[in-house]
Formats: C-alpha cells, structure tokens, sequence
C-alpha cells in the first residue's frame, strides 16, 4: 500500500487536508472486510512524522490503533546495511576506503565489511549517519521521540527485538502476539518463511571488490532476485571463515550503546541479556587493534592470498553450476 514516496509526503509537521482526505479514504477502503489492517515499510523508522501523522489518522478511523517495531543489536543493523545495500555502491565503499586511508590503515588487507565498520566506528559513525534522517542507532531515543510525537493519538508503542536461532517464536509470530492477532492453524507453517533478501557472504565480498576496482555491477536495489538466485547456488561452496576480529568491532560498536538499550528494555520490558556484549574497548583500545590485526595480516601475505584465491575459486564454481543450471 506504501511506496516510500507516500511516507516522505506524511514525514511532515504539516500534512495538507486533500493528503489527509485520500489516505483515509485509501484505509477505509483495505480495511472493508477485515478486523485488522496491517500497514508495514521498513522506512517507517526513519519517518517519526510520518509515524505520528498516521496514527492520528487511523485512531480516529479505528477502534484501536498500534506502532510495533523491532530492534536489533547495532552492530546487526549496520552488518545487515552493507550486506544488503552498501556492497554495490560506488559512493559508500569509496568513502570507507578513502576514510581508511587517511588515517594510516592499509584498506587492501581487511574485507569490504571490516573497511565499512571501521571506517564508521573511526569517524563516530558519520559515515553511515548521513544516510539517514536522524540519530538512527540510539533506539531508545528513537522510541522516545515516537511516544512524544504520538503523545495526542490515542496509541499503544510496542517494542520487539529480532529473533535468533535461539528464540521460541518467529518474528511473525510474535508480532502477531504483540498484535492480538490469532494466526489461524492453515497459516502457522508460512510464518517461518523469511522473504527479505540475505545475500551469500562471498558474493557480497566479490561484488564489493568489482566495485572498488571500476568495474560495472549492478544498482544498491536492483537484481535481488538474480543475488538471491547465485546466492543459493553458493551454499554449496562454503569454507569454514571464523573471523575473530570482525566480532571486536561489533563488540565495540554493541558496547557503546549499552546504557541506551538496557533503557529500551526497561522501557519496553525486554530482555536485556538480548543486547549485552562479551567485551568493550575505549576508542582509543579499538584503533589500537585494529592497527594490530593490520600489522598481523601484513605479516602473513600467504594467507591473504590464499583467501582471495578461494573466493576466486568460489565465484567460478559458481559462474559454471550456472551456466550448467540454465542449460
């Protein structure tokens, strides 16, 4: 129901009354028919105006009005960002090299990953606040200023966190718990399916070096559906890459947020435990091994080589088995 177009034009301290008019007759017309509507967008949590604006609309059309969201760890947030959308952008990754460089780190013997997190934790996050419309990481201030906004429509503010491997309900599940929502018996078995894009680790490494090197590849959102396919087909070319390092950096960026989650939690009734973090450094303790785990790699050419000679490997197993699947 909502293209990103349609919340932009709610993201404002004024909405015009023709806007107003449509969008009330557009929620009373996919309402008709049904006890519950359910309007989701994942830009929704950068639009705290679009939030606010809509609410006030559907809680004088319906009985009940709720915002449910979810969070995650930050470190999660900002993996997934460039996992999913910033690998194959030009600008970012040559942001995070140009950042690299300037301040004496050697982008050639870290990943596209560790550049891009790096790169943000050196410049205080900078780098990645410029892509969005707020301070997108604190998401107690988040929730905060969502329950200020909203403080004259007459709803209820729910917080959930993701799930893991680990966790009893899917996310479905449990926004429709949160919801008051009974999902009928027929259903139950569709609500594991997960439809976001999860992009293979390795392509997103090789897509992110053709893009460091000027080589054409494709747009931030376009050909999902293509990565998504290729994607698959490499599950069967997995090496076992435990990355020590790359944890440290989520450590420290989890660690820094520590204070705000832990009253996200008592503000929502989470489970702290969610958020909590093995280890935490001081900036100065992270550039230090970060310089460190540069000089380490350094000293082992060897094996810089033989994991770019793995991917290579990698990426041409899976060139043939798709060739080989096509015909």
């Amino acid at each position: 129901m909502f293209k990103k177009r349609d919340i932009d034009a709610l993201n404002l301290s004024s909405v015009l009354n023709e806007a107003v008019e449509e969008l009330e007759k557009s929620l009373k017309k996919y309402a008709k028919g049904y006890d519950v509507l359910i309007l989701s967008h994942e830009y929704f949590f950068q639009c705290p105006m679009a939030i606010a604006n809509l609410s006030r609309i559907c809680s004088k059309l319906f009985q009940q009005t709720m915002v449910i969201g979810y969070s995650r760890k930050q470190s999660g947030f900002l993996e997934s960002s460039y996992s999913q959308w910033f690998f194959r952008s030009k600008q970012y990754i040559n942001d995070a090299k140009a950042t690299l460089e300037k301040n004496s780190f050697d982008p050639v013997v870290f990943d596209g990953l560790e550049r891009y997190l790096i790169a943000a934790i050196h410049d205080d996050f900078n780098i990645v606040k410029s892509l969005f419309k707020f301070e997108v990481f604190n998401w107690f201030k988040s929730y905060q200023h969502v329950k200020e906004l909203t403080s004259d429509a007459n709803v209820e503010i729910k917080c959930g966190t993701l799930p893991t491997q680990n966790s009893t309900l899917n996310l479905i599940e449990d926004f429709c718990l949160k919801a008051g929502v009974t999902i009928k018996d027929n259903h139950l078995d569709k609500t594991a399916l997960r439809l976001n894009t999860k992009f293979n680790p390795h392509l997103v490494e090789a897509i992110s070096i053709a893009v460091d090197n000027e080589l054409e590849t494709i747009g931030m959102h376009d050909e999902n559906d293509v990565l998504v396919e290729l994607s698959e087909i490499m599950k069967a070319f997995e090496w076992d890459q435990k990355n020590a390092f790359l944890n440290h950096l989520k450590n420290y960026i989890d660690s820094l947020y520590q204070e705000a989650n832990s009253n996200l939690c008592e503000m929502f009734g989470l489970d702290a435990s969610y958020f909590k973090t093995k280890e935490s450094f001081s900036k100065q303790e992270m550039m230090s091994l970060i310089k460190k785990e540069e000089a380490l790699r350094k000293s082992d050419i060897a094996s810089l080589v033989e994991s770019k000679g793995k991917l290579a490997a990698i990426m041409a197993k899976t060139a043939l088995r798709t060739l080989k699947n096509k015909n």
